[in-house]
């Protein structure tokens, strides 16, 4: 019987040039969110190659600088920066970055939309971070239109047009007497004619998926738990919008009441319970990262300022005893060593608070969000994208590591009392970017929300 039904919805569809129409169309949005997000990475990528071109020129013309002719002024002036560990950072100042993977062109998160390139020189600070490009406040709030958004929002749209009337239709028809006395059991009709209805959104959604895999140049053999994670997670959010749609529908309600009962589901968890969080979120965990980085930079500088040389010198000394033994004894270069690494550790304390804070916005909206599937789904894509928020933290915590151990590689340098050379340069500490391979996806709202939505349909279904 349901090889029957299958058919017979097959022949029905063909025939259904709305139906068709609105296939091609969401299709079309599909390719159309793949490019965007390609695009978009592409844009990133070309903005880092064109930082590595622009310091590899650099590089090789400062390293010219140890060889130069000493005869001239100005040769013998850039010689002179040769020669200081400080002054070689200050010429140079290596930026570091967060390449975006492949990935990321089909979910782009909270994490693209953060500095993702920074000038790690010893003055600079990542979380105070000043080389920011300009954003453009109708893009964020019109959001990212990637393949994420596509299967979120849009496909739901898709299953509730084509399941809504599955039941309703045949009563309104007038053959829903005549089916109850020819099928042996409504519920296995209907089930057959959402099965159907299941596979034709699969179907696109894995055609989708495939194509942007693809597209973006993620390998099926490198990347395939990535690949099947991402399909299973699409799979499950269409079969838990489907499951709506078999709860539902299982009412008996005309067709204009279950269409709108569904766009009202699509609503409340699209649109009002996302808004609704953020709102408690941001009551809770006002936005105030740049403010407070402002204050503690400007009372930082104040008080270290105004603070004696001798104490700051003992402070520095007592964070760092082993630079105590130091073989210089100039007080003027001690002093100046002291201010940059306390006021660098004061900042990079307040930014932890900060990223903190955004850790636990994080926390609380995935808590919050239990009640909400779409959120889970969300989540899951940016973690295996590395998109979320809470990849730009550990970016920002790496960077400040990193910047740590070149702050004190330079100090090594000037604080042993000798000139700077071509293979202190070259053993500078290298960056090196932590990829966070081990990805946490939520499910399980999911599965709870598919149990408890096919239960429902099922003892209704059951009375028929």
């Amino acid at each position: 019987m349901t090889g029957i039904i299958l058919k017979n919805e097959w022949r029905q569809f063909t025939r259904n040039k709305a139906m068709i129409a609105a296939m091609v169309l969401i299709f079309c949005c599909g390719i159309y969110s793949i490019q965007y997000g390609h695009n978009f990475n592409a844009r990133q990528l070309n903005v880092l190659n064109g930082i590595d071109t622009s310091q590899a020129s650099k590089e090789r013309k400062y390293l010219t600088y140890y060889d130069a002719d000493t005869t001239s002024k100005e040769s013998k002036k850039y010689q002179n920066y040769t020669k200081d560990a400080y002054m070689s950072d200050w010429f140079t100042q290596k930026p570091v970055y967060k390449k975006p993977t492949n990935f990321a062109a089909l979910s782009v998160g909270q994490n693209d939309n953060q500095p993702y390139y920074y000038k790690a020189w010893m003055m600079n600070n990542v979380y105070n971070n000043k080389l920011q490009e300009i954003t453009n406040p109708d893009k964020l709030l019109a959001g990212n239109f990637d393949l994420s958004f596509v299967l979120l929002y849009l496909f739901p749209l898709f299953i509730i047009a084509f399941g809504y009337n599955t039941l309703s239709n045949e009563k309104e028809n007038g053959t829903y007497t005549l089916l109850k006395v020819q099928a042996k059991k409504i519920s296995t009709f209907i089930k057959a004619k959402l099965l159907f209805h299941f596979l034709m959104v699969s179907s696109i959604a894995t055609i989708l998926i495939a194509v942007a895999a693809i597209w973006n140049g993620i390998s099926f053999t490198k990347n395939y738990t990535d690949i099947l994670s991402w399909w299973i997670i699409s799979q499950l959010y269409l079969l838990f919008w489907m499951t709506c749609v078999y709860a539902l529908i299982s009412f008996g309600s005309s067709s204009s009441i279950n269409a709108l009962s569904l766009v009202s589901c699509w609503v409340l968890f699209l649109l009002f319970i996302p808004a609704t969080v953020n709102y408690f979120i941001q009551f809770k965990y006002p936005e105030n990262e740049r403010l407070s980085m402002l204050k503690a930079s400007r009372t930082d500088n104040t008080k270290l300022s105004d603070m004696p040389r001798q104490i700051k010198i003992d402070s520095f000394y007592s964070m760092y005893p082993k630079y105590n033994t130091a073989a210089i004894t100039d007080t003027n270069l001690v002093d100046i060593i002291a201010y940059v690494e306390i006021s660098q550790q004061h900042t990079n304390e307040v930014g932890y608070q900060n990223d903190s804070t955004i850790l636990q916005r994080l926390q609380t909206a995935l808590s919050a969000n239990i009640i909400n599937p779409v959120f889970a789904v969300q989540y899951s894509y940016n973690q295996i994208a590395q998109s979320e928020i809470n990849h730009f933290s550990d970016f920002r915590k790496q960077v400040a590591n990193f910047q740590q151990k070149r702050r004190h590689y330079i100090f090594d340098n000037m604080l042993s009392g000798k000139p700077f050379t071509k293979a202190g340069y070259k053993n500078y500490p290298v960056y090196t970017a932590e990829s966070t391979q081990n990805y946490k996806i939520i499910l399980w709202p999911l599965l709870v929300w598919i149990a408890l939505l096919s239960l429902i349909g099922f003892l209704n279904f059951k009375r028929i």
